[in-house]
């Protein structure tokens, strides 16, 4: 493997590996198994990112009825799209919580996220965040799932309502949601976010086995999406390519009959 792992600690709530391949000019971020990626950057243009799932959630930002006033991230990674939005959306006020402060180091230290006067880390769990903090968002992105380790509390028809009933109106929710082939909640997950919005849409991964999953109060119209696409990438000039992603086909997926919804009180296995 052309990978040099250049940072590792166990923390209590993962282990944190750090690697780069120099001939790609990359650098990793695996918060567990070592062949699962959870962030990287290209370290010529830190900037620019890495995964396909974190340029398909910006499409969020064009099912929305409002402008872009506060945001909050549930899960901070390596700090690739909070970044992002941060420097693409500076009159934007953003929110970042994460429970490990080993996460945040990380991203600090070795993939070049830091706060800025637009853009706050909080270290704590996202649920408690959200119970002690003020405010509403109108847009909240939940990034706290990986393949292999699912924070139970933050996938609950409660939490969810809870993150609903801090949106403001107009505003969106996004999930980055394992495909079903490597996560066997994600019919749970599905029923559980029809349960709390009547509408959801899904973008399945091309190239990853990430689904990004938006939730609304309100539907869409893929030609005001489209619109709204061409809009955005006009006024904010950003490199990724919003008006060809919002043309990218996505579903309104129906979940599975008999498939229950998670709750706090009923805890599945997970395999």
């Amino acid at each position: 493997m052309p990978h040099k792992v250049i940072y590792r600690k166990e923390t209590p709530y993962q282990k944190l590996t750090v690697a780069e391949n120099p001939g790609r000019n990359q650098r990793y971020l695996y918060t567990s198994r070592r062949d699962e990626k959870q962030g990287g950057i290209y370290l010529n243009n830190p900037l620019k990112l890495y995964f396909e799932y974190c340029k398909v959630s910006l499409v969020s930002l064009c099912f929305m009825r409002r402008e872009v006033g506060r945001v909050l991230f549930v899960g901070l990674g390596a700090g690739s799209l909070p970044r992002y939005v941060s420097n693409y959306y500076p009159e934007a006020e953003i929110d970042v919580v994460d429970i490990d402060p080993d996460m945040v180091d990380v991203a600090t230290r070795f993939f070049y996220f830091r706060e800025t006067d637009n853009m706050r880390v909080h270290i704590e769990d996202g649920r408690s965040f959200l119970l002690s903090s003020q405010g509403n968002y109108d847009i909240v992105f939940l990034d706290a799932y990986h393949v292999n380790a699912i924070p139970y509390h933050l996938s609950t028809v409660e939490f969810l309502e809870e993150v609903r009933g801090r949106l403001n109106e107009g505003g969106v929710v996004v999930g980055n949601i394992v495909a079903q082939e490597k996560n066997s909640a994600f019919n749970a997950m599905l029923a559980t976010y029809a349960s709390v919005w009547p509408n959801i849409y899904m973008f399945e991964g091309i190239s990853s086995y990430n689904n990004v999953l938006i939730a609304s109060a309100q539907p869409a119209d893929p030609r005001e999406v489209h619109e709204s696409a061409r809009r955005i990438q006009r006024e904010r000039k950003m490199d990724v390519k919003l008006h060809k992603l919002a043309t990218r086909p996505f579903s309104t997926p129906k979940p599975r009959s008999g498939v229950r919804v998670l709750t706090d009180e009923r805890i599945p296995v997970m395999k």
